[in-house]
C-alpha cells in the first residue's frame, strides 16, 4: 500500500513539473533585416528575442518604434509578422533613411517667443531641431504654459512628411481658457481668521493659476 502511495506521489510531482515546463515555455522572435545598419539597430533595441506571449511581442515592438521615431527613423516599419511554429515567430524590419534634423513649423506667437527664450533659432516661423530633443522641448513648453495660467495646453506633432533630404512637420498647439483661483477654503479649523489669508499670506481671489 505504501509503495502505491509513493508511486502516486512521484507521478503527481512529475505531472506538476511537466505542466510548469509547458507554461514556462517562451516564444522566440526572429527579426529579418536587410543591412548592417538594421542589424545594429535591432541588436541595440532588441537585446532579448524571447517573450512570454504574442501580446508581449507587440508591446515590445510598439516601445521600440517610439524609440526609433525619437532617433529620427520616421519611415521605419515592422511588417509581415509570421508564425513559423507554435513557439517561433518572425517579423521583417526596414529602417529606411534617418532624419538628423526636422523642420518644425509653429503657427503660435507665444510658443515661438518661448522657443526663442530656449535659444532656438526661429526662421520663417519654424525651427530646426534634432528628433531626440523634441520630447524635452515640448515638456519645457508645457511647463511654461502651466506657469502662465494655462496648464491644460497641449502640443502635438502633426503632418510629418519626409523628402530625400529633410523631414517637415507642424506643431499643433491647443490652448484652453486661463484658470483662476476663485476661492480659498481652510479645512481642519473653522475659526481660522480670514484676515490672515488676505493680509499676512497675501492670498487674494481671484488670482491667475500658476504652478508656483
Amino acid at each position: 500500500m505504501k509503495q502505491k502511495q509513493t508511486s502516486l506521489i512521484l507521478f503527481s510531482i512529475i505531472c506538476l513539473l511537466s505542466s510548469q515546463s509547458v507554461f514556462s515555455q517562451k516564444i522566440s522572435l526572429e527579426i529579418i533585416t536587410n543591412s548592417k545598419t538594421e542589424d545594429s539597430l535591432i541588436s541595440e533595441h532588441f537585446p532579448n528575442n524571447e517573450f512570454h506571449s504574442l501580446i508581449a511581442i507587440n508591446e515590445e515592438i510598439t516601445l521600440i518604434k517610439n524609440k526609433l521615431y525619437l532617433e529620427g527613423y520616421f519611415q521605419h516599419k515592422f511588417y509581415n509578422l509570421k508564425k513559423i511554429s507554435k513557439k517561433h515567430y518572425s517579423i521583417e524590419f526596414l529602417s529606411r533613411q534617418r532624419t538628423k534634423q526636422i523642420t518644425l513649423y509653429i503657427d503660435d506667437k507665444k510658443t515661438l517667443e518661448h522657443l526663442k527664450y530656449l535659444n532656438h533659432k526661429i526662421s520663417k516661423n519654424s525651427i530646426e531641431i534634432p528628433p531626440k530633443e523634441i520630447s524635452q522641448t515640448l515638456a519645457k513648453l508645457s511647463e511654461n504654459e502651466a506657469e502662465t495660467g494655462q496648464p491644460l495646453t497641449t502640443f502635438k506633432i502633426i503632418n510629418i512628411s519626409t523628402s530625400t533630404k529633410t523631414t517637415f512637420a507642424e506643431l499643433q498647439v491647443k490652448r484652453k481658457e486661463n484658470r483662476d483661483f476663485t476661492n480659498i477654503n481652510i479645512k481642519g479649523y473653522t475659526k481660522f481668521p480670514r484676515s490672515f489669508v488676505k493680509h499676512y499670506a497675501k492670498l487674494k481671489t481671484p488670482v491667475l493659476f500658476q504652478k508656483k
